[in-house]
């Protein structure tokens, strides 16, 4: 989106980047790696989660539980969703190669 780094977040209001950090700050996550397998458990999803995730020059083969943007090389936004009506829990995989 852009083009540029962190384009996509030029996007957001001040009131809306205050709700999202709000939401974010209330979760409880867990990572961890299992070969080429990468999972992120978290709890206490509002609507959306977001999480910067990094390659470190592996390439993703395919995720489970979580749209995929591209922020830069090697860099990835996860759009983990939640219910809309209230407060989910969920699961995200990364398959790397």
């Amino acid at each position: 989106a852009g083009g540029e780094p962190f384009g996509s977040f030029a996007q957001t209001s001040l009131s809306q980047s205050d709700a999202a950090i709000r939401r974010f700050l209330n979760l409880d996550y867990e990572a961890a790696r299992n070969g080429n397998a990468v999972t992120l458990v978290v709890w206490g999803v509002q609507d959306a989660a977001y999480f910067l995730f990094r390659t470190n020059g592996e390439e993703i083969m395919e995720v489970q539980g979580a749209d995929v943007t591209t922020v830069e090389d090697g860099v990835y936004l996860l759009h983990v969703t939640g219910k809309t009506d209230g407060v989910s829990d969920a699961a995200v995989t990364v398959w790397l190669k």
